[in-house]
């Protein structure tokens, strides 16, 4: 689809980029092909109160803006995605973002996932960056192995990357199952969708 207005996105929707170009991205775009490798959560302001977690943790939040959630190597931060697209789109090699909304039946399961994004965050909030691409990140590539019973990782909430604690809010919302450890997934898995089913799952 084309480019979707920044006021048109919801609470939850999915933001996938590519950064701008150095060494590590390099490799990742163009060694290992990936279109993308990073993803947060879209952030309305208006959908937290001023008793929500989020709220208290950034009473900076400008209603007329709309912000990314999003696991970093500094942790788990809130940034203005007006100024995160700027970013991505400046230096010689330049990234892209993109959104994969969440369709909802109807308002009260929305408002009910924006409730688990609340407590999931004040409950990672002080978590750390997962340093081990390798050991966790890398268990998602390897899904041939998985259906025949191996190479499945262990769930370890005790530092977290950026598809995992999307992959994690996902899964305690309802939206994703949980037959798969969150640890598993990578950015490309939502990217590769077919835009209706991201594991067995009617949401996206």
């Amino acid at each position: 689809t084309g480019p979707l207005p920044l006021l048109d996105l919801k609470t939850g929707d999915l933001m996938l980029s590519s950064e701008p170009l150095n060494p590590f991205n390099c490799v990742l775009r163009y060694c290992l092909c990936m279109k993308v490798h990073h993803i947060g959560l879209v952030v309305r302001p208006q959908d937290f109160d001023a008793q929500s977690h989020v709220r208290q943790a950034h009473p900076e939040m400008d209603d007329s803006k709309m912000y990314v959630l999003h696991f970093l190597r500094s942790g788990l931060k809130l940034w203005d995605l007006e100024r995160y697209i700027h970013r991505v789109h400046q230096g010689c090699g330049p990234g892209s973002v993109y959104v994969r909304q969440l369709q909802w039946p109807d308002e009260g399961e929305c408002k009910t996932f924006q409730g688990h994004i609340d407590g999931t965050f004040e409950e990672f909030k002080g978590k750390k960056y997962e340093t081990s691409f390798y050991a966790s990140g890398s268990m998602a590539f390897c899904d041939a192995v998985e259906a025949c019973g191996m190479g499945q990782s262990k769930e370890d909430l005790s530092s977290l990357f950026c598809s995992e604690f999307v992959a994690e809010v996902l899964q305690r919302g309802g939206v994703l199952p949980k037959s798969r450890a969150s640890s598993e997934f990578v950015p490309m898995d939502f990217w590769s969708s077919d835009g209706q089913h991201v594991e067995q799952t009617s949401l996206l």
